[in-house]
């Protein structure tokens, strides 16, 4: 395996006098660029594989790409000559050029990133619309949002199918409880329809839909251009191409030059985070749970009184979670109780992910927030729901966005009936009232009362039967 900076630098060295003027400024920024953008740092068949895709999402010709590809597959004759100690990639060279199709598709791609910068528009309008138009725009970002669904899965998709963890996805499976049905979230009466009319008049729709934002596909729409945009979104993120084909299954003809990289294997959670880094790359005003590390001797209620004199413009929409747990100390020569974090200096806040910027900005050096890398510039750091959930249920402390679900094959409970809780973790022992009961397609749902202001909704989903026990009369 070859050092990639070996061949740069050698290319670098060059007299561009020598070569011609397509070499000099096309052939050679583009190589160099694609190995910066994607910092490979090993010459391998990868690294020309990468260049190619570059090449194809600019829309550049397959003709030209197979003509730049051999131009500096002479250069790369020349270097070799000089380290034959390096991996021979003649053959590689050769078999990615031998897979390029000729066809020319920029304008295609074009209109891919035309309709791209208009899919957020659909998130605005959404609240505004009723009926049939308000179902179809869900359906287009679900669609989008979700690569990997088939419209089949789609139409037959009910309420107690699990989704991935992904905020945006469950907020339009939320939405969806708003219209009269119990059964499927998308309501296109299963049951009384061919399923092959329900996708012909659902494409239709959403086809419909989608022009009414300003988008255009032409004559030939389908499940694959919304897949497309999806795609165009996760190469504007350097995702990298096997975990793009892991998630499209099956690739539309405008990105068939995707396929000169096998797919990865991914895990669910690997599946989920693809499917929120793209979702919040398109609509970031959804709301997020983050964290910010408290600097010394700085208390969450400092954050808040500094928000407070700034009059900040996010004080009305921002929650902030800092948990607190009861101790026991002696303090002369008594037992005394008291609240310590379970986190010192960790301040969880949840706001619009376009926002924490401005916040961070404002608060100034009281504290900073975590980064996806070191990098200042990367992102910051959101937490899934999934890992919210999990956390606040390990701690029994529950913000008012999350629901804990669990499974019990219990006998019939009635509203009113006392109850304790033996989950196995900090709620263990905890007796509450049951509030209200609601029954959907099958699956039972509780509302638990706590307190006079704790509730926690139990849920019929995924834990045994002996997380309830009836207190008896």
């Amino acid at each position: 395996m070859s050092d990639v900076n070996d061949f740069v630098n050698f290319v670098e060295s060059l007299d561009t006098s020598d070569m011609s003027d397509m070499l000099a400024t096309r052939i050679i920024p583009s190589f160099l660029q694609a190995v910066h953008r994607h910092e490979i740092s090993s010459f391998t068949d990868s690294a020309l594989k990468y260049w190619y895709v570059d090449m194809a999402s600019a829309g550049i010709k397959g003709s030209t790409s197979k003509r730049y590809i051999g131009s500096l597959h002479n250069l790369y004759k020349e270097w070799r000559e000089k380290h034959p100690e390096a991996d021979d990639l003649s053959a590689a060279f050769k078999e990615i050029s031998s897979a390029i199709a000729p066809d020319d598709n920029s304008n295609n791609l074009k209109r891919i990133a035309d309709n791209y910068n208009k899919v957020a528009s659909l998130a605005k309008f959404t609240s505004r619309l009723k009926g049939e138009r308000f179902i179809a725009n869900n359906v287009f970002q679900f669609l989008f949002y979700n690569p990997r669904i088939s419209m089949s899965e789609l139409v037959n998709l009910k309420f107690t199918d699990p989704v991935a963890d992904s905020h945006h996805l469950k907020d339009i499976v939320a939405s969806m409880r708003k219209m009269p049905q119990a059964k499927y979230v998308f309501p296109f009466q299963q049951g009384k329809r061919r399923e092959a009319a329900i996708i012909r008049d659902l494409v239709k729709a959403i086809h419909t839909e989608a022009r009414s934002c300003g988008m255009d596909f032409g004559t030939n729409f389908s499940r694959d251009s919304i897949k497309s945009l999806w795609i165009h979104s996760a190469l504007q993120l350097d995702i990298p191409v096997p975990e793009i084909l892991a998630m499209v299954n099956q690739l539309p003809d405008d990105f068939r030059f995707l396929s000169v990289f096998p797919p990865a294997q991914l895990t669910e959670d690997e599946e989920a985070d693809l499917i929120c880094r793209v979702a919040d790359h398109v609509n970031s005003k959804s709301l997020r749970w983050f964290v910010m590390r408290l600097r010394s001797g700085v208390e969450p209620d400092d954050i808040k009184e500094k928000l407070v004199e700034q009059k900040n413009p996010h004080l009305s929409t921002i929650k902030f979670f800092y948990p607190l747990r009861e101790t026991k100390k002696i303090e002369k020569k008594k037992v005394i109780t008291v609240q310590t974090p379970y986190l010192p200096g960790i301040l969880f806040f949840r706001l619009a992910a376009d926002k924490v910027a401005s916040l961070m900005s404002g608060i100034g050096d009281l504290a900073w927030c975590y980064r996806t890398s070191a990098n200042p510039a990367s992102p910051y750091s959101a937490i899934s729901q999934k890992e919210m959930k999990a956390f606040q249920r390990c701690i029994g402390s529950f913000t008012s966005d999350i629901e804990i679900e669990l499974v019990s094959s219990m006998p019939q409970l009635n509203i009113g009936d006392e109850v304790m809780i033996e989950d196995g973790g900090m709620l263990t022992g905890q007796q509450a009232t049951i509030q209200k009961i609601r029954s959907v397609d099958g699956t039972i749902t509780y509302s638990l009362r706590l307190s006079d202001t704790a509730f926690i909704r139990w849920k019929e989903i995924t834990l045994p039967a002996s997380h309830l026990t009836k207190l008896s009369d």
